[in-house]
């Protein structure tokens, strides 16, 4: 007798909560849009997100698709990655991380284009407030498209090493000069105005960065801890070459010398 009063009381239970579900599931699917809210923001416009959205207050809010909204947010040029949550209160939430500027395009004329990423992704310039101090980029000759990275081998790998390498030499970086395949920079010293020209050819940049580095510090070009040598002599270095510095120095040294 009490196990069929169990079992009737377990079967009332299961009953009222498929009951419970199913009201809860129609309420659900009678909220509709009511509030977008975009977080995260910085540099890209709120309005433009939500354009993008393609969402509007006849919508039923529980009928999105999160992942959909989540890549059509991604559309943006400065989004990285989007989030999305569907609340009971009828408000649709977008949690964004925006891109981070490692450099600046230029255009053919020398004007500031495009910031851009780690990834190679290509920013708008903001309408106003950003002021990154960052290494410029020439002669990239590429139609930008929000949804498409630079296709330039070398400058991929440049923009890619940037950030994780020692602050000194990120700020030490004036220019990056797309020529052909090829890429050099140009290096401005603390407390010297003269540049020093880099030439690393189209290879893979991991190794010809490290390289690098080493260089400049053993030449005492840019560590902030060590003295600057206000006669610096090199002009031009070269990295194209394996296991080779080829170095050329400015006319008050000797003419040319190699390491």
């Amino acid at each position: 007798m009490m196990k069929r009063i169990k079992y009737i009381l377990l079967a009332t239970v299961v009953v009222f909560m498929a009951a419970g579900a199913g009201w809860g599931y129609v309420q659900l699917m009678e909220v509709h849009v009511g509030v977008v809210e975009v977080r995260g923001h910085r540099w890209a416009d709120a309005s433009d997100i939500e354009q993008l959205l393609m969402v509007d207050t006849s919508l039923v809010l529980f009928e999105l698709d999160p992942v959909l909204l989540g890549d059509r947010a991604r559309r943006h040029a400065w989004v990285a990655e989007a989030d999305v949550a569907r609340l009971p209160s009828g408000r649709l939430v977008v949690e964004i991380v925006e891109r981070e500027p490692v450099a600046l395009l230029l255009d053919g004329h020398g004007r500031p284009a495009h910031y851009v990423d780690r990834s190679g992704y290509r920013m708008p310039l903001p309408r106003e407030g950003a002021n990154y101090d960052l290494p410029l980029v020439r002669g990239l000759g590429e139609a930008f498209h929000p949804m498409t990275p630079v296709q330039h081998a070398a400058l991929q790998d440049i923009l890619f090493e940037l950030p994780v390498r020692p602050e000194w030499v990120q700020k030490g970086i004036s220019e990056i000069v797309i020529d052909g395949p090829d890429v050099f920079l140009w290096i401005i010293s603390p407390g010297d105005s003269r540049a020093t020209r880099v030439a690393l050819g189209d290879g893979p940049m991991n190794r010809r960065l490290d390289v690098l580095s080493a260089f400049l510090e053993q030449e005492a070009m840019h560590r902030p801890d060590m003295p600057v040598r206000p006669d610096m002599p090199v002009r031009n270095v070269d990295l194209r070459f394996e296991n080779q510095i080829v170095v050329r120095q400015r006319p008050s040294a000797a003419t040319f010398s190699s390491r």
